[in-house]
């Protein structure tokens, strides 16, 4: 079943997805880079505040009372494949088109 999610949650997973490689780039283990809390992160959790319930209705983010959010495994599989399933799609719609 593929997920679709409007151009603003797109958005907002791509710069959750960011921010959690950069953390990984600064040294932070995995484990502790999917989590965003308010104060060390806020700037993030603001620019992404009206998509949290779309990307957590989609399984991306797991939402906590005081604002905080992970980044889950799958929101981070989803976006490590987003290249392979934009090349499917563009494959696919070559393949409809006739000589």
């Amino acid at each position: 079943m593929e997920i679709e999610l409007t151009k603003s949650a797109t958005a907002s997973l791509k710069r959750i997805n960011d921010a959690y490689k950069a953390k990984i780039k600064d040294g932070v283990p995995p484990m502790a880079a999917v989590r965003f809390v308010n104060g060390r992160d806020s700037d993030l959790i603001s620019s992404v505040r009206s998509d949290l319930e779309e990307l957590k209705a989609a399984g991306f983010v797991k939402c906590f009372i005081l604002g905080d959010f992970d980044f889950t495994d799958k929101g981070i599989s989803y976006m490590e494949n987003a290249f392979k399933r934009k090349a499917n799609e563009v494959l696919s719609i070559f393949s409809n088109v006739k000589p």
